[in-house]
């Protein structure tokens, strides 16, 4: 049965079917699921968890391969489908980075997927990466023309830390330096519940670019004299 402001999607593999869904008061979403011949015995596969958010999904034969975010950072996680056993696929060197992965064939049969990441200070970088041996191999590096390199550059200029509270929401930021050349991003956003007078629109709208502002505010890393 619908129900308002409960959204899901659905995905069915290997005799189950899979939820992703915000229902139960998960406000950052869960995965659940059941039996293809058990419709109404459901179970909590990845719970919710306070202050995560949980993503979406994709298969292999042997694997489930998905997305989290924490502390505005994102990050993957492998599940071994025959072993139930999950562990985070990490695979640079970096606390603050942007991974993602992508299919290398239209066949599920496969252990390899192509995984990608950059960095404030490391250009774009594809490998394949082999889930069962933890095997990689670059394939792709982005260049700059005028060159590039990781090592020569440091952070200079940080982000304001912001905290906004009003009838609308909620929304908190902070930045803060790990080393010279790594930094950190907390970012909480919550939108209220509720209904407005027409008359507040305006106030709304502000609240919302002032949050879309705010969401593209630059770091500046500076190149170190050599």
């Amino acid at each position: 049965k619908r129900t308002e402001k409960i959204r899901y999607s659905i995905d069915s593999w290997q005799g189950y079917f899979y939820i992703h869904t915000n229902q139960d008061k998960s406000p950052d979403f869960k995965i659940c699921r059941c039996k293809h011949q058990n419709i109404n015995n459901w179970e909590d596969f990845i719970p919710s968890k306070k202050e995560v958010i949980i993503g979406g999904y994709d298969f292999l034969d042997d694997w489930m391969i998905r997305g989290e975010m924490s502390n505005a950072l994102p990050k993957l996680f492998v599940r071994n489908l025959k072993s139930n056993e999950e562990e985070e696929l990490v695979f640079a060197d970096e606390k603050v980075w942007s991974p993602s992965v992508a299919a290398m064939q239209k066949e599920t049969n496969t252990d390899n997927i192509y995984i990608s990441y950059s960095s404030p200070k490391t250009n774009a970088r594809t490998y394949v990466y082999n889930l069962k041996s933890k095997e990689k191999k670059l394939v792709k590096e982005q260049i700059v023309p005028s060159g590039h390199s990781p090592e020569n550059y440091i952070i200079e200029t940080l982000p304001k830390a912001i905290d906004i509270n009003n009838q609308f929401g909620s929304y908190n930021f902070q930045v803060s330096a790990i080393a010279a050349k790594e930094f950190k991003v907390t970012r909480k956003y919550v939108l209220n519940d509720g209904l407005w007078k027409k008359e507040e629109y305006t106030a709304f709208r502000n609240f919302m670019n002032q949050i879309n502002l705010l969401n593209n505010q630059k770091a500046v890393i500076a190149i170190i004299n050599q």
